[in-house]
């Protein structure tokens, strides 16, 4: 039996167990907007497509709840498309949530974004992203999950998220800054 062999009869293999990946990721940074005037901005979900790796629509359903639409290419896959429903609450002047409202959805996702006054003309944008997929088998995220595991999976995505916040940050910071100097020099 050669080693590929092996792999993809270890890959059909069926736990009984669901498939859970699960991945977080946080970012902090400060942009020379301040507060007050970032409010103007903080509504604008498309800064998330036009901004954030992977994430090809946000469309609304209606009553603040919304359907965010992602696709990423996954190395021996192809493209990997996943929708999230999430719903925002502004749970206060400063956090503003977004959470898919069934729990055991099988993509549920959680961004938490804070904006906090720093300084004058300042404000910390904190974000923090939790990502779950469940699927039945393992076969369903990737042929060879099944064999990776679950851990595995999680921390690799854990490394992507990460890396999408990080990009986010920049290119998100600069459209803002370039709508800010259009709206006060306009």
């Amino acid at each position: 039996m050669t080693l590929l062999s092996a792999l993809l009869m270890l890959a059909t293999l069926d736990p009984g167990d669901a498939f859970v990946v699960d991945a977080s990721a946080q970012i902090e940074y400060t942009v020379d907007i301040s507060r007050e005037d970032l409010r103007v901005f903080v509504d604008d979900l498309g800064l998330f497509q036009r901004n954030m790796a992977g994430v090809v629509g946000v469309d609304s359903l209606g009553e603040n709840t919304f359907l965010y639409r992602t696709s990423r290419e996954v190395p021996l896959k192809g493209r990997m498309d996943a929708d999230f429903v999430i719903r925002r609450t502004v749970a206060s002047d400063t956090l503003t949530l977004y959470r898919t409202p069934e729990e055991k959805a099988p993509n549920w996702m959680e961004c938490r974004v804070e904006l906090v006054p720093v300084a004058e003309g300042k404000t910390s944008i904190s974000i923090a992203l939790r990502l779950r997929m469940v699927r039945e088998h393992g076969y369903e995220v990737h042929w060879l999950a099944p064999v990776m595991g679950a851990d595995f999976l999680s921390d690799r995505m854990t490394e992507e998220l990460e890396g999408m916040l990080q990009e986010f940050a920049e290119k998100s910071s600069e459209e803002l800054h370039q709508r800010f100097l259009q709206i006060t020099h306009g």
